[in-house]
């Protein structure tokens, strides 16, 4: 077994025990007297006050789900350097002003929070891209080219 192999049977072991806790602990917190205390709630509530918060969760978004062709992308050790050099630096100005307590509430049903998920996915994708796996990657070639 390489340990890659073993590497990525760790990782999805630990993605769903983290995964699985979270889901049973927002069951439990949901159904008891206190309102407020899921996830869910939690993170709505933050997002109006955090601007970090829907910029984060754009950003991981963005990286996870905008996967694009191997070939279009540059070395693993080049999109490094962009992502240490320019996402990272702009995730750290929108902590920054939070943290400086520069905050304002944002509108309940606003754009705001859409705009910084939106900015953060598209950084995301930019920034911090995934290639797709090799298998979709033929899967998505020109049929014409192949005969």
């Amino acid at each position: 077994m390489t340990s890659s192999g073993k590497n990525r049977r760790i990782t999805a072991a630990f993605l769903a025990v983290f995964i699985s806790i979270g889901l049973v602990w927002d069951v439990y917190v949901a159904y008891n007297e206190v309102q407020g205390d899921t996830i869910s709630e939690l993170v709505r509530d933050l997002s109006h006050s955090w601007y970090f918060v829907p910029w984060i969760f754009g950003v991981c978004c963005g990286h996870f789900f905008w996967n694009r062709p191997a070939e279009e992308l540059k070395t693993k050790q080049e999109r490094r350097k962009v992502f240490f050099q320019q996402l990272v630096p702009i995730s750290l100005l929108v902590l920054a002003r939070d943290l400086l307590n520069l905050k304002v509430d944002l509108p309940t049903f606003g754009y705001a929070n859409l705009g910084l998920f939106v900015g953060g996915f598209a950084a995301g994708a930019k920034l911090w891209p995934q290639a797709l796996p090799e298998q979709e990657v033929q899967d998505t070639e020109d049929p014409k080219e192949t005969t």
